[in-house]
């Protein structure tokens, strides 16, 4: 699916913030997800229709987006877990072979979109 109507959209706290706008917890039918708020932009539109469609284990899932007259919303998987930046944060002691195996599933989900 693409586009999901706005008011299907439950939202909940702010969880993080970034350059291209605010990501809240909230819910869709009862299910977990996370929502980016971002103005309004042809682009993101065409950037929100491509991440839908990619399918790979390192990467977010994108299930849709919803808009209003001023923003566009981004529907995406919630994971419990937090940020990669919150978890390194938060074990600051992590073994050279855990932050390796994170290493290489990054590049794993880069080299997949831009291959």
């Amino acid at each position: 699916r693409d586009q999901i109507p706005l008011e299907k959209i439950t939202f909940g706290e702010q969880i993080g913030k970034g350059k291209y706008g605010t990501v809240h917890r909230a819910k869709i039918d009862g299910c977990a997800v996370a929502v980016k708020k971002c103005l309004n932009s042809a682009d993101l539109i065409q950037e929100a229709k491509v991440l839908i469609n990619l399918r790979q284990k390192n990467i977010v899932q994108y299930m849709g987006y919803a808009q209003d007259d001023e923003y566009t919303y981004l529907v995406m998987d919630h994971y419990t877990e937090g940020n990669l930046q919150s978890h390194l944060e938060a074990n600051p002691n992590l073994s050279f072979e855990k932050r390796l195996i994170m290493a290489l599933d990054i590049a794993r989900g880069m080299s997949w979109v831009h291959g």
